[in-house]
């Protein structure tokens, strides 16, 4: 409780004037300064004043703070206006909320109000708002392990596709019903959502753990993770998927007698036709960005070898419809392999790899097609396949 008072011996008719809420008062005389009736969160004091005159000094002045949502009394103050004496009482009676210590915050956001009795009788109450603050993201940490603390180790930008993900996501703030999204995107196309919904007001900040499982692999290449807050996307963080090629699965076939090796982010799906035998890899994610393929060809019909150029630029530019052009032609990178370049109607360029490599009465071949930001992942699949290949079984 905070007074200042003038002592009258007469008695004239007491009065009130109107109590105001503000953020500071006049240190010697008490009146409210800067009078306000919405209150940030961060705010340490609210104070409320009120101007009295000829109150007997005897009689009992209260103040109470009162949640208006809920009717909860968060704090109550009362006391003689002054002890000992008989005198009529004039000045300013202020009282003030504060913060707890350890809190972060005056009070919840919400709607509140402060009222003044005289002798238990309410003379006058004012509202105020402590304003709903503006969320934000005070860190965010990815990484691939957690530490003692259950945090991630490190901020990274680079995994390799056979790594969990875990984001740290920390608020300054988190209110009840607050809805936090975390999306994961390769090539602008969505992999993973998670989701999570506050159940309470926290008013300190508050972290989040989110994860992206790797499983069978992911695609290499690059990624983007948003962070959004009831619906509005207020960070992103942009990352890169690179290939592990320790991280193999081996694809056995008894009925030709051969196995090879390839990534596990990789499905193979196998396809036959009267004239060949063919496994196809793609992306578990669909996202086609890159193809490779295993391709038996039956010796009735495979060229010799001196003729695998030709045959290989037939089948390069056989299927190729009108609106892809060869922008280079064909050019041999290896004693039996041969690479193309095409650029698609949207200017984007694209890589073409053809290996053989002849078996007993069987040619088998080796493809791989890529988007040009994906060469070089196709290209080291491509060495490992082609390194992997065995005949027979072994």
């Amino acid at each position: 409780m905070l007074l200042a008072i003038v002592l009258t011996a007469c008695a004239p008719a007491k009065e009130f004037g109107p109590l105001t809420v503000c953020s500071s008062i006049d240190s010697q005389t008490y009146q409210p300064l800067d009078k306000k009736d919405e209150f940030e969160i961060e705010t340490r004091q609210v104070y409320a004043a009120i101007e009295v005159a000829n109150v007997p000094s005897d009689s009992i002045w209260t103040f109470k703070w009162i949640n208006q949502q809920d009717g909860q009394i968060l704090s109550t103050s009362s006391g003689q206006y002054m002890e000992d004496s008989n005198l009529r009482v004039s000045g300013y009676f202020a009282s003030v909320f504060s913060a707890a210590e350890e809190s972060q915050a005056i009070a919840l956001p919400g709607t509140y109000r402060v009222e003044y009795y005289h002798d238990q009788k309410l003379i006058d109450s004012k509202i105020f708002t402590v304003m709903q603050p503006e969320i934000k993201v005070e860190r965010l940490i990815l990484g691939s392990q957690i530490g003692v603390d259950g945090l991630p180790m490190e901020n990274r930008g680079k995994f390799y596709n056979n790594e969990d993900m875990y984001l740290y996501l920390k608020l300054n703030y988190l209110a009840d019903g607050t809805v936090m999204e975390v999306t994961w995107l390769r090539q602008q196309e969505v992999i993973a959502e998670t989701g999570q919904i506050s159940r309470e007001n926290n008013l300190a900040p508050a972290g989040s753990l989110f994860e992206l499982k790797a499983d069978s692999g992911l695609v290499p290449g690059g990624y983007r993770v948003d962070i959004a807050l009831d619906g509005l996307r207020v960070q992103s963080l942009e990352f890169e998927v690179v290939n592990n090629l320790e991280s193999l699965q081996d694809y056995f076939n008894d009925h030709y007698d051969f196995s090879f090796s390839y990534p596990q982010w990789m499905m193979p799906k196998e396809k036959e036709g009267e004239n060949f035998y063919l496994i196809n890899l793609y992306p578990r994610d669909q996202i086609q960005d890159m193809v490779m393929g295993v391709w038996i060809i039956p010796g009735r019909i495979a060229p010799p070898e001196e003729n695998l150029g030709q045959f290989a630029d037939n089948l390069a530019t056989g299927n190729i419809e009108e609106e892809y052009k060869i922008e280079l032609a064909s050019e041999q990178d290896s004693n039996l392999g041969y690479a193309y370049v095409y650029k698609d109607n949207e200017g984007q360029k694209w890589e073409l790899r053809l290996d053989f490599k002849p078996s007993g009465q069987h040619i088998f071949m080796v493809t791989g097609l890529a988007r040009e930001n994906y060469v070089q992942d196709m290209e080291a699949i491509f060495k490992g396949m082609m390194d992997s290949l065995k005949f027979p079984i072994e």
